[in-house]
């Protein structure tokens, strides 16, 4: 019986994480739908090395400006962003890489539609991560571009 329990098991598994992640993905902006608020694109351009340190993780926040390097590695005040968990990125290029990122709210995984100037932080790896600040920029009616290089690596505690 107890194996028989097992099998069942796994197909409502499955169910759970197929149902769970349609949801949890961002939706494509649908240019025909003029009352949905539109997603503002963050392009960040950065070195293929950079890019390569996210291989087993990312994280790219937007923060309120002002934030410390301490506050953003708790993530602390946390705004909107991506991570490798998420969909809602795309790359290209090879060196340097340009990365296009829909922001989303991370507690909702709603669309972001914010104004503004805030302050972007960026983690890249999990076994040895590297923490980037790669400045602040304003977001209005459309999205924002930044860089990342080397000298804007931080370093936290």
């Amino acid at each position: 019986m107890k194996n028989k329990e097992k099998w069942l098991g796994i197909p409502v598994l499955l169910f759970v994480l197929v149902f769970g992640m349609t949801f949890a993905g961002c939706e494509e902006d649908d240019p025909e739908d003029k009352d949905k608020p539109v997603s503002k694109p963050l392009v960040i351009t950065m070195s293929a090395e950079i890019f390569s340190y996210g291989a087993s993780g990312y994280l790219i926040g937007v923060y309120p400006v002002g934030t410390t390097p301490e506050q953003a590695y708790i993530k602390d005040g946390l705004v909107a962003g991506t991570n490798d968990s998420i969909s809602g990125l795309s790359v290209t290029g090879t060196d340097p890489i340009i990365l296009t990122i829909h922001l989303i709210n991370m507690k909702t995984l709603s669309k972001w539609t914010g104004n503004g100037t805030y302050d972007i932080y960026a983690s890249f790896g999990i076994v040895n991560p590297h923490y980037y600040k790669a400045g602040s920029v304003n977001f209005s009616s459309g999205g924002a571009e930044i860089s990342i290089d080397a000298s804007n690596e931080i370093i936290t505690q």
